[in-house]
């Protein structure tokens, strides 16, 4: 499976965002505090579950107060 979008509705200091992903491999790079492990810890977290409130600094909670969550598309290359 490959993502093919990431729809995030808030998450850390991305909100109302949506970034597209065409090729097989996809390179984050970006100044520090770009969002690179932003996105990482987003993708994850939709694959496996978002942080509950214990641990509050991990939950990247949305800075501009818009809606907490998102979703991921996928293209299933069998």
């Amino acid at each position: 499976m490959q993502i093919t979008k990431l729809n995030i509705y808030g998450f850390g200091k991305f909100h109302d965002t949506t970034i597209s992903i065409s090729n097989r491999f996809q390179l984050l790079y970006g100044e520090n505090e770009a969002g690179k492990s932003t996105l990482v810890a987003f993708i994850t977290s939709v694959l496996f579950g978002f942080e509950t409130g214990k641990h509050r600094y991990a939950m990247y909670l949305p800075k501009q107060g818009s809606t907490y969550g998102g979703e991921l598309f996928f293209h299933a290359s069998w």
